[in-house]
């Protein structure tokens, strides 16, 4: 009887922890993202730069505009080329960073479950430029990634792809393998035992985090 109750107050202590540390997932996971184009952006001195909790605006509008008619030289007057698909670019980059960071501090510190789940949860965005690699390169009949872009499709590998030419599968392709590689890695950190206990909590922490970051605290601090 007192081993059973020993476990469970055990398995009940891995799940609080766990949980906790899903929930600073969301604002940890997003904002370096974000501040990674901001920089950029900041440097290139564009007009009406913002910071937002999950995005960066500026006056792009006319910068676009010229891209999609393939009027590159009237793009380059408002903003460089090679500046924008380096702040497009940025926020993956940061991203990567605070992944190895995660990893860093997992092996050089403690695996605390926070580390470890921002450096998961940061990664999910590229869920969404998956599925448009995917139809990329499997459906010919897919129009250009430009008109893709005209359409509505709006992620960082696209916007690099366009002004730079690299094909978003490679961009993407990249992504996944460092997703692959870091989140094989971290799995070590997940107690034995407990691992899906852990997993799952952790989970239901994120969720909690990115409706609260998404819905409350994120509008508050940078609306």
């Amino acid at each position: 009887m007192v081993s059973e109750v020993a476990a469970a107050d055990s398995t009940g202590r891995t799940a609080l922890r766990w949980f906790a540390g899903g929930l600073v997932a969301a604002p940890l996971g997003i904002l370096p993202h974000e501040i990674g184009h901001f920089l950029v952006l900041l440097a290139l001195g564009v007009p009406d730069l913002t910071l937002h909790f999950v995005g960066v605006t500026w006056d792009l509008e006319e910068f676009w505009l010229a891209v999609w008619r393939e009027d590159y030289a009237t793009a380059a007057t408002i903003a460089p080329l090679w500046g924008v698909a380096l702040s497009d670019a940025a926020g993956p980059l940061a991203t990567y960073v605070l992944v190895l960071a995660c990893c860093y501090g997992c092996a050089t510190w403690r695996p605390h479950p926070a580390l470890v789940a921002v450096a998961y949860f940061a990664q999910a965005r590229i869920n969404v430029a998956t599925q448009y690699a995917w139809r990329r390169l499997f459906n010919s009949e897919l129009p250009s990634d430009l008109e893709a872009m005209a359409a509505g499709a709006n992620f960082d590998e696209l916007r690099v792809a366009i002004l730079t030419g690299v094909p978003v599968p490679l961009l993407v392709g990249f992504a996944l393998v460092f997703l692959a590689a870091t989140g094989a890695w971290l799995l070590r950190y997940l107690p034995r035992g407990r691992r899906i206990v852990a997993a799952v909590s952790m989970v239901v922490g994120m969720i909690v985090s990115l409706v609260a970051y998404a819905g409350y605290v994120g509008p508050w601090l940078l609306p």
